[in-house]
């Protein structure tokens, strides 16, 4: 699944190549969002094995009827959609740039690929939905990635530790 603006600059065209490239014939690729944006991807209905919803604000649906998660984006800040996800105990593919490099160990709570490289997707996606033992495993982690460092108990107290230790130098 991929959620989000249908823009060039979120790899839309990278992950279209790679799907496309791989043979997983009961694999669906989700793809919900709008082509909204000042840089549409182009035409994306109609591909096979793609299914493509409109922007909803009720990813958690969708997030419980898939597998994994991906991001191939070529510019990025911190996803929501990616912290999402993962609460949700998705597996997750992200591009090594932004947040997604920070908040991904590739290999242990998510897969890291490069930027602009649908080779790289292609293998990371075969490997993930070809092995639901390693897409348990790292979704499990991706969760436990997320509660322990972004769920709002844990902002709070490193806010709080921020003031405090600002209070203490003044």
């Amino acid at each position: 699944m991929f959620a989000g603006r249908f823009a060039r600059h979120k790899g839309i065209g990278d992950l279209l190549k790679a799907w496309s490239s791989i043979d997983l014939p009961d694999a669906w690729l989700v793809l919900v969002g709008s082509n909204e944006t000042l840089d549409p991807e182009g035409l994306i209905e109609g591909l096979p094995g793609v299914i493509v919803r409109g922007w909803t604000e009720d990813l958690l649906s969708y997030y419980r009827a898939v597998d994994a998660f991906v991001l191939p984006s070529h510019i990025e800040g911190m996803s929501n959609v990616v912290l999402e996800a993962m609460a949700c105990g998705l597996p997750v593919i992200a591009t090594r740039i932004g947040a997604a490099s920070e908040l991904i160990s590739d290999g242990n709570n998510g897969l890291l690929i490069n930027v602009h490289s649908s080779h790289d997707l292609a293998r990371a996606l075969k490997r993930l939905l070809g092995d639901e033992a390693l897409r348990g495993q790292l979704g499990r982690e991706a969760r436990r990635t997320i509660v322990a460092s972004y769920a709002i108990e844990a902002v709070i107290a490193k806010i709080e530790t921020e003031y405090r230790r600002i209070w203490a130098n003044n």
